[in-house]
Order: C-alpha cells, then sequence, then structure tokens
C-alpha cells in the first residue's frame, strides 16, 4: 500500500449509528475531509462523478449492493482504489477480498484510525 496525500474519504454505510460513528473517529484523528453515504447506489453514482477518493470505507451488508459490488463498480472508474471494509463477520471475507476487511465490535474505531493513517498521509 502506498500512502498518498490527504485525499478525501468516503464513507459508506446503511446504518446512521455506525456511519456517525465513523465520521467522529476520523474528527477526532484529524480528517475533516470526508463525505457519507447511506445508498451504496447513491454513493456509486457520485464516486464515479467526483475525483478519486483516497480511501472508501463501507459495510459488507447493505440492501440493493453489498460492499464488495460496491467496491467493484469504483473500481471499474478508479482502478486500485484502497478500501476498508467494515462487517460483523470478517472471517466470511476473508479469503473474498484484497481488501482490508474488519470487524465490528470493541476496538474497531482505533482499527479504522489505523488503516486511515497508513493510507492518508496529511499534506
Amino acid at each position: 500500500m502506498k500512502p498518498c496525500t490527504g485525499g478525501r474519504i468516503v464513507i459508506v454505510d446503511d446504518v446512521a449509528d455506525t456511519r456517525c460513528v465513523v465520521e467522529e473517529v476520523l474528527k477526532l484523528g484529524g480528517y475533516t475531509n470526508f463525505v457519507s453515504y447511506e445508498n451504496p447506489l447513491i454513493a456509486l453514482e457520485e464516486i464515479g462523478r467526483n475525483t478519486r477518493p483516497a480511501i472508501v470505507i463501507t459495510d459488507f451488508n447493505m440492501p440493493g449492493m453489498n460492499g464488495l459490488d460496491l467496491l467493484a463498480g469504483i473500481e471499474s472508474r478508479h482502478p486500485g482504489i484502497e478500501a476498508l471494509i467494515i462487517t460483523g463477520d470478517p472471517l466470511q471475507l476473508a479469503d473474498q477480498t484484497r481488501y482490508h476487511v474488519i470487524g465490528k465490535g470493541p476496538g474497531f474505531t482505533k482499527r479504522i484510525l489505523e488503516y486511515v493513517r497508513q493510507v492518508i498521509v496529511e499534506a
């Protein structure tokens, strides 16, 4: 993984509480350039119209499209995108994806911030 400088963080999760938690941990970590989406289909449209995000943080289980399908759609527009998938059952995805996967639960916000810091180097 090659760190990038600055860049927009995209959060996609159909659960408002989880989106808020991720937003708060990013703010506490000093990141302010992020946008959140509830609907993965809308997120995919918007990402296709905008510049490449530095990282996409997405839930796996969402209505209409799962996180892997979302990332496949983003990859078609932005190959090699960095992404973090958050799921209640990380073992189900362990061998299915090249993306970093973390489980929801104790300490997951710390792991989100650690991963984002690996990917994004602030300018």
